[in-house]
């Protein structure tokens, strides 16, 4: 029965669920903002092309066609969570973007579970800085799966803790539910896993050796940190010098040495945090039970089958999501996507996340110093040590997570943008840890009652004022400007010593431990208003561009703009939004792919559009293709260009610290570093972003002027200017082929660069299986070397191949930015150069941005086309550095995009200069001779990339390969022959790369789509 004085549920006043205080009004104030800042207009970004790999493949399972768990795309959490918001919410930007923002409110406000490690002030200030962080909020409006890691890994270290604390299994399910999800979410629970266990391990470690004879821990940890960093150090000094002898060993242990010094000064920083002498680690594991340990496996193998079965549906998600994932992703790292420099995170740390890495930083120093890891209301020691204030191991576990991160990310060979989230999460725990113990030191009330407010104001105003001295130099001349920044900064001078003054009395009466935490609360707050600023600037304000680090292969809003239109036209045309007919090709995949999934009759061309698959009413082509579809729309439409997706300007790449020190010596650089880190503001305009990768969007003439606001006038015919070449055009068949798409050998897939050699072999460089082969002139395999990676004998997409007059071979190995030299059975005989990025023909040596093509002389100096940075290095036979010529520009003798290269008799060297659109030619001491235009190179695709072959009477033969022929010029430029069109015969080409010649004029092609090498007799 119930008592008569009982109530019931509904009958109970609110409050009595709730004490509302200080503090659970700031709690309810910033789940307030994290919900509006979260969900706040989250359709309104184009998708990128990442997300909307994620956002399509979750519609595909809500709309009944599946899903097999793949990898590349990381675990199936994010597309079963997004296929039940489709269910329950529809389908759109929008609705794709939910998970992610609910799981960053989560995140806000899981530091209360922290509430006895962190402190009352702590966890509120950990809660803040998630809240305004601004790759966390970014990135919880986006989606990709790390937002979800950062809250797996806050769930781990709760239930982590709070076992430590209560020892109650119902942290263990939790913990289990939280390692299990991370697992089902991202390849990075190996890493947080790792961090954690080792860390657990050290604890076990130190307990029991005891707080007594730590002393010997100290001396192996510091020795094990010496001798690794000193061995990687070696290691990798010889890799560089001994190239030669080919050091694999030498290459492969220096990073894992390297990896494992940072680790061990992880340990070595972290073991002086630790406290307490009643093991209590040891303890909370001696209290387990095995009926929870074997549900908590029951549990987990439950949800992870589950989720990678796709609830039994797909079994061979069990291998997908082990074995082979692991796999996977560790060869990953060997690729290294995206080419990010070692110090990238030294970048995004500091643009965004300044806050949490200064005070993290400050925290280090801070209890490393005084050893004061208990919170400052847990000063009574047998409270702390039964745990009843936290744990003892929160501090050591809060830096070497820090610092563990900080060593894995920046060492793992992929670094991408969203990555930082998972650095700025510790960052953030052990920076609110160390403000929470200052501020729950200080007496307030006494601080204000003696002017503490008045005193921040002032160092304010003080700060504001040292800016000025800093950032104006006076005294530089006479004029009216000069004049009156002299005059400013005479008044900023005179006001900060009569400022500083009246601080300084004020600090006397506050008393100088009230005035040092004064100035913390100052800085803590001034830092938190520019974070806010950022995190606004990037989140609502630069959120669809490329100006913030943070976006990377964004779809550009052009994408929207253009559904748009095409949703105006079909609604004005056929009556409804999506059922016009819309062609899109290969390269406008993604994230075309998703905003086009309700169109019922949208026609996929691939790369290979047709008549009757450009037959549209609008047309969508990438930049890829644009010179194949050209031909079937001429004149009929319209056509207008966009931003298919962008990336940031990565101007960062050849940062030193004497390129720093330069910058911040010239007036007008520091300028401009100030607009880029401060407003995110460039010299280009959007319009002319680069670096982005552009689409076309095609309008029917007769569609457009229907619609009296497209409608631009009749549709009068345009005669297009004929080609010149066609008149030279000549049947040539092939007298020879070989090679089919594959793997195995004397199969290619995509071949680039083709040399010949004295005694009459053909070298291929087969880029995509990322090898060289050999055959003899007739196309029997002879020889094959390398794979993919970056050690001795490994390529990453070699483009161009050459053969020196003693038979050894050159091999530009265009992403692994180096030179490897063989003899002429495969024997590796040395290595040369690295990345580096310089538009200019001048220092930088040995250094590439994606070799493409390389050539020897008779006398064996080798001629390299350093692409990306617009220039032809040479070198002698052994690689030491002799010329460069060339650097970006339209003169004579600049270059933009040169790849193919040619010698003739003489030892002139002819450049390809593509996107100049050009053949330049040099004397033999890099003097430019001549030059003639060259009408082809039309497009700037990754495909098109011409190479040059010169015959015994001088004839220069050019690849055209989006023309998809062969161009023959007489050395003077005059046009000889056209050879070849589009298709798959014996005479035709689907894109013409690489070329070369053997002694009889015989041609040899490689027909990089075709995936085969052909060979064609003379030129008569």
């Amino acid at each position: 029965m119930t008592k008569p004085n009982d109530k019931h549920l509904l009958d109970k006043p609110l409050t009595s669920w709730f004490q509302f205080n200080w503090e659970t009004t700031a709690y309810a104030l910033i789940v307030l903002v994290a919900i509006i800042s979260r969900f706040w207009d989250l359709g309104a970004r184009t998708i990128s092309h990442d997300e909307s790999l994620h956002a399509l493949y979750s519609y595909k399972l809500y709309a009944g066609e599946g899903y097999i768990h793949n990898p590349m795309m990381h675990g199936p959490f994010l597309f079963h969570a997004n296929a039940l918001i489709y269910f329950l919410f529809g389908v759109n930007d929008y609705t794709a973007r939910i998970v992610p923002a609910i799981f960053g409110v989560a995140l806000v406000l899981l530091p209360l579970l922290l509430r006895k490690e962190l402190g009352r002030w702590g966890a509120l200030v950990a809660s803040l800085m998630f809240l305004i962080s601004p790759s966390i909020l970014y990135y919880s409006r986006y989606i990709r799966n790390d937002v979800y890691m950062v809250v797996w890994a806050m769930l781990m270290v709760i239930a982590l803790f709070r076992f430590m604390d209560d020892r109650r299994n119902r942290w263990l399910y939790l913990g289990t539910v939280a390692t299990v999800l991370s697992l089902c979410t991202k390849e990075t629970a190996f890493i947080f896993g790792f961090i954690a266990i080792t860390f657990m391990a050290l604890v076990v470690l130190w307990e029991v050796v005891g707080e007594r004879r730590a002393i010997w821990l100290y001396v192996a940890l510091t020795a094990l940190t010496l001798v690794t960093g000193t061995l990687a150090l070696v290691l990798r000094r010889s890799a560089a010098l001994s190239a030669a002898s080919g050091p694999t060993f030498a290459q492969r242990a220096a990073p894992l040495l390297a990896l494992s010094a940072g680790i061990f000064l992880a340990a070595l920083v972290s073991v002086p945090l630790m406290s307490g002498r009643r093991r209590p680690f040891l303890s909370s594991v001696g209290t387990l039970q095995w009926w929870p340990l074997v549900s908590c496996l029951i549990l987990g193998a439950i949800i992870f089958s589950l989720l990678y079965t796709t609830f039994l549906t797909n079994p061979g998600g069990l291998y997908t999501g082990t074995v082979y994932a692991v796999r996977y992703w560790l060869a990953q790292q060997d690729v290294k996507r995206g080419g990010q420099p070692w110090f990238y995170y030294g970048l995004l740390l500091p643009m965004y996340e300044f806050l949490p890495l200064l005070f993290g930083l400050g925290a280090m120093a801070y209890y490393l110093i005084t050893g004061r890891v208990r919170r400052a209301e847990a000063e009574d020691e047998d409270a702390a040590e039964k745990g009843g204030n936290g744990s003892p191991y929160f501090v050591a576990f809060a830096v070497y997570w820090t610092v563990t991160s900080v060593v894995i990310y920046s060492w793992a060979g992929e670094k991408m943008p969203w990555l930082v989230v998972h650095l700025a999460q510790p960052f953030i725990i052990l920076a609110a840890r160390f403000i929470g113990d200052v501020l729950e030191r200080a007496d307030w009330r006494t601080i204000v009652r003696r002017g503490g407010v008045v005193l921040a104001l002032l160092l304010v105003l003080v700060l504001f004022a040292a800016i000025t001295l800093v950032a104006v130099v006076p005294f530089q001349g006479m004029s009216i400007w000069d004049l009156q920044d002299t005059a400013q900064w005479l008044a900023a001078l005179a006001v900060g010593i009569g400022l500083a003054a009246i601080a300084v009395r004020y600090g006397r009466q506050v008393g100088w431990q009230g005035s040092r935490q004064v100035a913390f609360a100052t800085a803590l707050i001034l830092l938190s208003l520019f974070t806010v600023r950022f995190s606004y600037m990037a989140s609502f304000i630069n959120y669809d561009t490329a100006k913030e680090l943070l976006v990377y292969a964004h779809g550009g809003p052009d994408v929207k703009r253009v559904m748009n239109e095409i949703a105006e036209i079909s609604r004005r045309t056929v009556g409804d939004d999506t059922s016009i007919k819309v062609a899109y090709s290969s390269d406008a995949t993604w994230p075309f792919e998703w905003y086009l999934r309700d169109y019922s009759n949208r026609v996929f061309f691939g790369t290979n559009p047709t008549r009757e698959a450009l037959d549209a009413p609008v047309v969508i082509v990438g930049r890829e293709e644009w010179t194949k579809a050209e031909p079937f729309l001429k004149d009929r439409y319209y056509r207008f260009e966009g931003h298919l997706i962008w990336w940031p300007v990565q101007d960062y790449f050849t940062l030193t610290p004497q390129v720093i020190i330069d910058h911040l010596r010239d007036p007008e650089l520091r300028k401009e570093w100030w607009d880029i880190l401060f407003y995110r503001k460039r010299k280009q305009t959007l319009a002319e972003w680069s670096p982005a990768h552009n689409f076309a969007f095609y309008v029917r003439k007769d569609v457009a002027n229907q619609l009296w606001d497209y409608g631009v006038g009749p549709t009068a015919a345009i005669e297009l200017p004929e080609d010149p070449y066609a008149a030279k055009k000549v049947e040539a068949q092939a007298i020879a082929v070989w090679g089919t798409e594959g793997s195995e050998p004397g199969q290619f897939r995509d071949p680039r660069g083709i040399a010949v050699a004295p005694d009459g072999t053909v070298y291929v460089a087969d880029a995509g299986n990322n090898r060289i082969q050999k055959f003899d002139a007739e196309g029997t395999l002879l020889k094959q070397w390398g794979e993919q990676g970056n050690g001795v004998g490994q390529f990453q997409e070699p483009w161009g191949i050459g053969v020196g007059p003693d038979g050894s071979v050159y091999v530009a190995d265009t992403w692994n930015h180096r030179i490897q030299k063989f003899d002429a059975d495969g024997n590796f005989l040395l290595m040369w150069g690295e990345f580096g990025q310089t538009t200019v023909a001048s220092g930088y040596e040995s250094f590439f941005w994606g070799p493409r093509d390389v050539v020897v002389d008779s006398s064996g100096l080798v001629y390299v086309t350093d692409t990306g940075n617009k220039r032809v290095q040479v070198f002698d036979a052994n690689g030491r550095f002799v010329a460069q010529f060339g650097g970006l520009g339209v003169l004579e003798g600049k270059m933009d995009e040169p790849v193919g290269l040619a010698l003739d008799a003489e030892g002139h060297l002819y450049v390809a200069d593509t996107w100049n659109q050009r053949v330049q030619v040099f004397d033999k001491d890099f003097r430019f001779l001549k030059q003639w235009s060259v009408n082809a190179w039309i497009g700037q695709g990754v495909n098109n990339k011409p190479y040059l072959a010169v015959d015994s009477g001088g004839r220069v033969y050019i690849t055209d390969p989006e023309g998809y022929r062969v161009l023959v010029f007489s050395g003077d430029g005059e046009i000889l022959a056209a050879l070849g069109e589009y298709g798959f015969d014996n005479r035709s080409f689907s894109l013409p790369t690489g070329i070369a010649l053997d002694a009889k004029d015989n041609i040899y092609v490689t027909d990089t789509a075709g995936h085969r090498v052909m060979k064609f007799a003379p030129l008569q």
